[in-house]
Order: C-alpha cells, then sequence, then structure tokens
C-alpha cells in the first residue's frame, strides 16, 4: 500500500512541475493499452500548448478513443494541429473543453468538430466565447448523434434563425443549456425547441425572452410553439426566467432559470 500510494505522489508532483510531461505519458499510455478515456483536465496546459508540441500526434493517432476531457486548463486557443488531431477521433463519443478562456474558435476549431459524427456529449461551456460563426452552427448541424450540447456561462450575443433551424434537426438532442448568455429568446427559437421531442432539460436562465417577437408583433403562445403557461416572464426573478414544466411541441421540457442550474457544467464523470 504504501508503494501505491509514493507512486501516486510522484505522478501528482510530474503533473504539477511539467504538465506537458505527464500529458504526454497519458497520451502514450493511452496509445499503448488502447484506451477509450483520456482525462486531461485540470492540468493547466493552456499556456503550454504550442502547434509543434508532439502529443497532437499521438492523439490522433488513438482511433479507439472515445472520451477526451481537456476542461479546466486555462486554453486560450487550441493550434491547428490539435483541431487537426480532434478531427482524426472517429469514433469520439463525449469532448468536454468546458471551463477554458477560448473566446472563439477557428474555423478549423468548428470543420474538426463537424467531422465527429459519432459525437453525443460536447460540453463547451463556462469558455467566454462571444458568438458561434455560420461555420459552427453548420459543424453543430451535422452532429446528429448529439444528445447534450452545454453552451452556457459564455458572451454569445446572437443565435441567428439559422443556428435555431440548426439546433431545431438535432432529433436525439435531450439536453440543451443555453443560459447565462446574452442571448434574446425569439419565436424561430420556441419553434425549434418545439421540435426536439426527445428534449428532457432545457436550461435558458437568463437568456432574455422576447415575448412580443419584435417583428412579428405580438402573437399567442401556442402559436410559436411557447407553453401557454409561460407567456409571460416569472414575476419572481428579476431576470424574467422561466420556471415551469409544459408541453412544447411533444417535448416535456423543464425550463429552469440560472439560479437552478448555476453549478451546472456538464455533470459526467464528476463535475463536468
Amino acid at each position: 500500500m504504501a508503494t501505491r500510494k509514493r507512486e501516486r505522489s510522484d505522478e501528482e508532483n510530474i503533473a504539477l512541475s511539467d504538465p506537458l510531461q505527464y500529458a504526454m505519458r497519458r497520451l502514450q499510455e493511452a496509445e499503448r493499452t488502447g484506451a477509450r478515456e483520456l482525462d486531461l483536465s485540470k492540468l493547466d496546459l493552456g499556456p503550454l500548448l504550442r502547434g509543434d508540441w508532439g502529443g497532437w500526434e499521438i492523439l490522433g493517432r488513438l482511433d479507439k478513443l472515445k472520451d477526451l476531457n481537456l476542461s479546466e486548463n486555462q486554453i486560450t486557443e487550441i493550434p491547428s494541429a490539435g483541431w487537426e488531431a480532434i478531427g482524426r477521433l472517429a469514433r469520439l463519443s463525449d469532448l468536454r473543453l468546458h471551463e477554458n478562456q477560448m473566446t472563439e474558435i477557428t474555423a478549423q476549431g468548428w470543420e474538426s468538430l463537424g467531422q465527429l459524427g459519432w459525437l453525443s456529449w460536447l460540453d463547451l461551456s463556462g469558455n467566454g466565447l462571444t458568438s458561434i460563426p455560420k461555420v459552427g452552427w453548420d459543424a453543430l448541424g451535422r452532429m446528429s448523434e448529439l444528445d447534450h450540447l452545454y453552451l452556457q456561462s459564455n458572451q454569445i450575443g446572437d443565435l441567428p434563425v439559422e443556428g435555431w433551424q440548426k439546433l431545431g434537426r438535432l432529433t436525439k438532442l435531450s439536453h440543451l443549456f443555453l443560459s447565462r448568455n446574452r442571448l434574446v429568446m425569439v419565436e424561430e427559437g420556441w419553434q425549434a425547441l418545439g421540435r426536439l421531442t426527445n428534449l428532457k432539460g432545457l436550461s435558458l436562465g437568463s437568456i432574455r425572452k422576447d415575448f412580443r417577437y419584435g417583428v412579428g408583433g405580438t402573437r399567442p403562445a401556442h402559436q410559436a410553439g411557447l407553453p401557454a403557461s409561460c407567456e409571460k416572464p416569472n414575476r419572481r426573478h428579476s431576470s424574467g426566467g422561466l420556471e415551469c414544466t409544459e408541453w412544447v411541441g411533444q417535448s416535456n421540457l423543464a425550463l429552469r432559470n440560472s439560479q437552478s442550474s448555476r453549478d451546472h457544467s456538464g455533470g459526467r464523470m464528476g463535475g463536468t
């Protein structure tokens, strides 16, 4: 038992003193064992990652990998070589990049994400993303297996009609978190949500609700797919957040306010 404790301590010391070396060891071990999961979270790799880092090449060869966790690493930008490696992970089903500092994802990054045909869990929450470009919505729209999408706690200021349309086609989506952004909920948004017949968890939180639908003028809630009892903001919350359980289309949605989901960041494997 003493030996095991000492080995764990040595590994922890390496992770603290040389995160890149630790990450490289984990990658080499994953390649040697044909691992399906790889956790490289909480290593503060962001300031150290460069395009010429040898770990990217190994990562791209992990053809059995299904679960990749790069969260909480202070990553501001993933180099081109990194996105290229991620895009080669054909069997990846779970990708966690939450709680980093990526204010934007490059076009190459979105293209690589769009190549992940088996991706079912994508967590980009807590990054400060300011927008998702057209190439990003196109990529998300190709993720036909996606059932968990976490975009909360960013700075996304606009979700275009095309974006809502792409989301509305993700028919396997069961959990969608958009709270704590700068979005305004519009008619097309409710219509898209009404098409998500497998949706079980929806967090809108502090998103402002455009209940008059601006250009379209005032319309009855049911005509836009909005549950009648949620037609007006909940007066109990200064943010106007909705808090009700109603049928939208054929989906039973839990429309939660920001407070009810403030500690949520993805939920899988102990705090994702």
